[in-house]
């Protein structure tokens, strides 16, 4: 029979690992049922491994989610839907710098759409071996530390970022004439106070009337006139929601913003060809 100090030990254990998640517990928003919500919540699972609720925006909460810790939302519509006093927040598949927290909210993270600036922009490079000046801007102001955080990373490389943050989107055809002609290539931030169809036409007539490819992190601009998307693996983005969900869970400390893992490269062959990136592969 274990003596009285063993059982002690053995529960002390057992407290400081915590008690089994319930599924509501933690409560995961969908913005609507499209491949790329599935293959988040899919990560997401492999990620969290333990019980949780699931909906999509605009559904009845099911029964204890007011109740829940840990609130995560993919997409726009899903963080503008997601509720919990008390909960700790998790975004992510929102363009855009950050999503104000639910009222009440005990904290929030976001998982980016990007990817980590160090890995984007050795990534441009090895696209782009010639890339000396990249060109980023960005409208929302948070996004100014990822351009800082992209110079630092550059820098190694050889590379030099060229910041251009602007107050609306209609400022980005001066600030492509002001810099365009001493910059290599452009990077438009996923901010959608940025992009719009009209600045995604502007960018493709600068890029196809300089040779200047463009770079985004959003796979849909590519049919827009984008040369290059580099961004994160939705599956990736949901594995990074559940182990921050987690920790979250277990009371650790969670950074505000995180990275997936992995990201995926994705070229149009005609925007490349038009703005001189016919080596890319």
């Amino acid at each position: 029979m274990p003596s009285k100090a063993a059982v002690l030990l053995i529960l002390l254990s057992l407290a400081a690992l915590g008690a089994p998640a319930r599924a509501e517990d933690v409560e995961v928003v969908l913005s609507a049922d499209l491949a790329a919500y599935r293959e988040a919540l899919a990560g997401f699972k492999e990620a969290f491994g333990g019980p949780f609720a699931a909906r999509a925006a605009g559904e009845a909460r099911p029964a204890g989610a007011s109740d829940a810790k840990v609130v995560v939302a993919f997409g726009a519509k899903a963080a503008r839907d997601a509720r919990g006093d008390g909960a700790f927040f998790i975004y992510g598949l929102v363009p855009g710098a950050r999503v104000p927290p639910p009222k009440g909210a005990r904290g929030a993270s976001k998982v980016w759409v990007a990817p980590e600036p160090h890995r984007l922009v050795a990534e441009v490079r090895r696209l782009q071996p010639s890339l000396r000046r990249l060109l980023v801007v960005w409208v929302v102001p948070h996004f100014a530390e990822y351009a800082r955080q992209l110079a630092r990373a550059g820098a190694p490389l050889g590379v030099e970022i060229v910041e251009c943050g602007l107050e609306s989107r209609e400022q980005l055809p001066d600030c492509l004439r002001a810099w365009g002609s001493g910059v290599d290539a452009l990077w438009l931030a996923p901010d959608p106070f940025l992009i719009c169809e009209e600045t995604a036409l502007t960018a493709r007539s600068f890029s196809w009337s300089n040779k200047i490819p463009v770079y985004v992190s959003v796979e849909g601009l590519l049919d827009k006139g984008a040369t290059v998307s580099v961004a994160a693996k939705f599956r990736a983005m949901g594995r990074a929601a559940g182990k921050i969900a987690r920790d979250a869970l277990e009371g650790k400390e969670v950074p505000e913003a995180v990275y997936a893992e992995e990201f995926e490269t994705q070229i149009d062959a005609r925007a490349a060809a038009r703005a001189g990136l016919e080596s890319a592969r």
